[in-house]
């Protein structure tokens, strides 16, 4: 008994050390994927990386691996959401990550307490995820992901290699597997920061992009002050040519004189600042496009949506509200824009009019733009969005319309 009881303990402590671990790189996994909502796929998740930290992984040993990476693949495929080429990329890069760490660990560092080093790796990967990361959702280009699936399937295929044709009798005849499976513990963590630095890049651009609607909102801004003063200016004149005229002349140039551009100016669609700032960009753009517009916006200062989201998307929704219009007659444009809070919920409804075919596939909406790798991620960016914060968007359109609803709580999950 005095022998078994440290053994006992030994095992426990490793087991309870390992699942700390695990816990960790689960955080670390969903800084990159979105998990599913409920309370199932957080559970399950949870158990699978703590169980994937602590798997035994021997060099010359690959029925352990073998075992572990079907787990580990339906764990990331089922328990997560995502393009499938984000979850694939995901799964090569942390399953090749965690794989290779335990194949060190366990085949040439034998000591009691192994978690301890298992941590040493994870907790400084996590600090530094956790520091770097973006926390909005990102999402990457297709040819980007498939970029980030080639590279990875080095590490990938060099940790499988090391287990299936290692010598797991002899430690002494696997010197060549401490050159391998450290270099693809580093380039499955350059991966991973590699996608940091794209996530960031984003991030960097969306910023960018509400920033330009702010400069363009606030020249337009300048513009109408500059205006009202030369009205203020002219007052007098257009006072005393009102005093001379009778009748409907006098009526017409009135009308002229309400209509022209420093009587609108300043004009204030809501009192959120983001949305009124996206607003009065796109205004502009609708008009200098011959496209009639109109808006009811009914939204308070704060809202629980981040400012980038928020940009995202109006400015999208607006953007491909206005690139429809272009395909129709000049005659028949229109634009309609409704906003409101009522009921715990933002909701946003855009008519627009369209021409020509729309291209459905797997149930959405397909850019008809022939440079479709870039301008096919605005409508898939605010479902993202939506989806991240609980809502949903409806689409409906007909042979001249094309109708967008978007609602989310705004108490999200």
């Amino acid at each position: 008994m005095p022998v078994l009881l440290p053994l006992y303990l030994i095992r426990f402590l490793n087991v309870t050390g390992n699942a700390a671990v695990g816990l960790l790189f689960y955080f670390v996994t969903r800084r990159f994927l979105h998990i599913r909502p409920g309370k199932l796929a957080p559970v399950c998740s949870v158990i699978v990386h703590c169980f994937a930290c602590g798997t035994i992984i021997y060099v010359g040993d690959p029925y352990n691996i073998l075992m572990l990476m079907p787990v580990y693949f339906l764990c990331i495929w089922f328990c997560y959401t995502g393009s499938r080429l984000t979850r694939l990329s995901m799964f090569l890069i942390f399953f090749s990550m965690s794989t290779s760490i335990n194949g060190m660990i366990d085949s040439f560092i034998e000591v009691d307490f192994n978690f301890f080093l298992r941590f040493f790796f994870w907790g400084p990967v996590w600090l530094l995820v956790r520091k770097f990361m973006p926390r909005e959702e990102f999402r990457l280009s297709t040819r980007l992901w498939l970029l980030i699936d080639v590279l990875c399937l080095m590490p990938f295929v060099s940790t499988l290699f090391t287990m299936f044709f290692g010598d797991y009798a002899t430690s002494s005849n696997n010197a060549w597997a401490l050159g391998v499976l450290p270099c693809a513990a580093i380039q499955s963590v350059a991966l991973l920061f590699a996608v940091v630095l794209l996530a960031r890049h984003q991030q960097l651009e969306q910023e960018q992009s509400l920033w330009q609607l702010r400069t363009i909102y606030y020249q337009n801004l300048e513009q109408a002050q500059l205006q009202v003063r030369r009205l203020r200016h002219d007052m007098a004149n257009h006072l005393q040519t009102l005093a001379g005229l009778s009748g409907e002349t006098a009526r017409t140039y009135l009308d002229q004189l309400i209509a022209s551009p420093a009587m609108n100016s300043g004009r204030r669609y809501c009192e959120n600042e983001v949305v009124n700032t996206v607003l009065g960009a796109k205004v502009p753009q609708m008009e200098e496009e011959g496209i009639p517009w109109e808006i009811e916006a009914s939204l308070p200062a704060r809202l629980p949506v981040a400012e980038i989201d928020l940009c995202t998307l109006f400015a999208n929704s607006l953007d491909n509200a206005i690139e429809a219009c272009r395909n129709v007659r000049a005659d028949r444009r229109y634009i309609h824009l409704g906003a409101r809070t009522a009921q715990g919920l933002l909701a946003l409804r855009i008519d627009n009019s369209r021409a020509g075919e729309l291209i459905e596939q797997n149930g959405r909406l397909q850019t008809t733009k022939a440079d479709s790798e870039n301008h096919g991620l605005g409508l898939a960016a605010i479902r993202d969005i939506a989806r991240r914060y609980g809502g949903s968007v409806v689409i409906d359109h007909t042979a001249d319309k094309f109708t967008f609803l978007l609602s989310v709580p705004l108490d999200p999950p």
